[in-house]
């Protein structure tokens, strides 16, 4: 008998903790609205953690995120110049220049740089157009954002006034408070009524206990526990017994008298444009809040993204720089070849060939064309030597 009565009281115990904590769920938000005034301590916390931090990282991710955005844009845009540019010089050359060897043809190498490029292109709209989606947001609009926040806990305060007095005299706000107060310790009660209701059910247990330790005694089976168990267990039940009838009583006229004043003071709220304009200030700047704190998050993403894909995009740069060179060395190793030929040509002719004008000095003279020729080359077109050689 005694385990299900204390069965029973930890049960009921239990449900009106739970019903003191479903009531305090349900009232109403006395912090935005009462006859004090001032911002609520939860909300004051949230602009304060984002003025140390979540500012000024909003401000410098998102610049950071448009700084890489267009180093991305630039990027791209110079290495598709380039390629065009060199591919166009090297074609030129190659069709002045038909006959010339060892000059590899760029078409193929060409356009798979293009595809490449026109895969990034693709791949950049895509990353805008998400960014537009996840917080479109300019940076006038978060520097906005951002000075809206920038405000006093005084100043802060200013903005939630306390009611006018005939509305807080209307819904009785003290004894609402007080209710509040009171139904707010009940679970704290009620876990220490727990806590005896656990002694006493050791206590309940214990004639088995001792029963058991009896048996193992040879010398001891006259021994009689039972009256001291009754007494303490006696003991027990009186202590808590009294905390659990005092705390049923407490939650049974507290409840209803909770849920009576939340209707007077739920029906206060929206009949009043003070209590309107406070609940939405509070909206106001915990949306603004919540809107830097993702404007933050997503300029970070939109960084890191950004800074990956410029990484890859400055190794397709050095790819398609290391082609270009390429082009330009074989132009450059064909030039050369063709004037060394022409230089080697030159110097042939000059080495081998006869100056005219000292033969046909020497032929006026009535020296023979071959006869005048030989001497000359002997003598490297020097003219007395020359003539020398003729008249012996």
């Amino acid at each position: 008998k005694r385990g299900l009565r204390c069965s029973n009281t930890i049960d009921t115990v239990l449900s009106r903790i739970a019903e003191a904590r479903a009531s305090l769920n349900l009232t109403p938000p006395l912090e935005i609205y009462n006859d004090i005034g001032g911002a609520p301590n939860g909300l004051w916390k949230l602009i304060k953690k984002a003025q140390e931090g979540g500012v000024r990282h909003a401000i410098s991710n998102n610049w950071h995120h448009y700084e890489q955005t267009q180093l991305y844009k630039d990027t791209m845009h110079e290495i598709k110049e380039e390629l065009i540019a060199a591919v166009g010089e090297h074609r030129r050359f190659r069709e002045k220049n038909p006959g010339v060897k060892n000059i590899s043809n760029e078409d193929s190498q060409y356009k798979q740089f293009m595809k490449q490029i026109a895969m990034k292109k693709q791949q950049l709209d895509d990353a805008l157009a998400q960014d537009q989606s996840l917080s479109p947001c300019s940076s006038e609009m978060l520097n906005e954002k951002t000075t809206r926040l920038q405000i006093d806990r005084y100043s802060l305060d200013r903005l939630f006034p306390p009611m006018p007095q005939d509305e807080a005299e209307r819904c009785n706000i003290k004894k609402l408070r007080n209710l509040l107060d009171v139904i707010s310790r009940s679970p704290a009660v009620g876990k220490a009524i727990l806590g005896e209701c656990a002694k006493s059910k050791d206590l309940l247990d214990m004639p088995n206990k001792l029963a058991h330790v009896d048996k193992m005694k040879l010398d001891s089976s006259n021994i009689q526990y039972g009256g001291l168990v009754d007494t303490a267990i006696a003991r027990v039940e009186e202590k808590f017994g009294g905390m659990v009838q005092s705390f049923v009583e407490t939650t049974d006229d507290l409840l209803p008298d909770l849920a009576a004043a939340c209707e007077v003071h739920a029906a206060t709220l929206r009949d009043s444009a003070t209590a309107a304009a406070a609940e939405d200030t509070a909206s106001t700047l915990q949306t603004t809040c919540e809107e830097v704190e993702t404007i933050d998050a997503d300029a970070k993403r939109g960084a890191e993204f950004y800074g990956d894909e410029i990484r890859r995009l400055l190794e397709l740069q050095e790819e398609v720089r290391a082609f270009t060179t390429r082009l330009m060395a074989e132009r450059f190793l064909s030039e050369d070849a063709d004037a060394d030929a022409e230089a080697e040509g030159k110097q042939e002719e000059e080495e081998s060939g006869v100056d005219d004008q000292l033969l046909a000095q020497l032929i006026e003279m009535g020296f023979d064309s071959e006869t005048a020729s030989g001497a000359l080359l002997r003598n490297d077109n020097a003219y007395e030597a020359s003539l020398n050689d003729c008249l012996s």
